[in-house]
């Protein structure tokens, strides 16, 4: 299913106003995925498009002392962060396989 700019560009400003945070953790955007009936394919089909489109990054962060989260910010409140580390579409949808 191909996405149009205006529909992206609402989930992900939907997105940001529903949690108030400059980074979204990937628990988070799954739920708010799920609630709106899309599954995990269609997920990361309009996050990558909203990569493509210069409107988040989509990264790492640590969570907790060993532990990291796939973690998405917007460009135009965080810019290029340097201490998260950027993923590719492929190297995300190699961790969901």
């Amino acid at each position: 299913m191909g996405f149009i700019g205006d529909e992206v560009t609402s989930l992900i400003n939907e997105l940001f106003e529903k949690y108030g945070q400059p980074m979204i953790y990937e628990t988070q955007f799954i739920i708010f995925f799920r609630h709106k009936g899309y599954d995990r394919k269609t997920m990361w089909e309009i996050l990558f498009k909203a990569k493509e489109m210069g409107l988040i990054n989509i990264g790492t962060a640590k969570v907790d002392r060993d532990k990291y989260s796939i973690c998405i910010w917007r460009l135009s409140e965080l810019g290029e962060v340097p201490d998260k580390d950027t993923l590719s579409e492929k190297e995300v949808l190699k961790k969901e396989d």
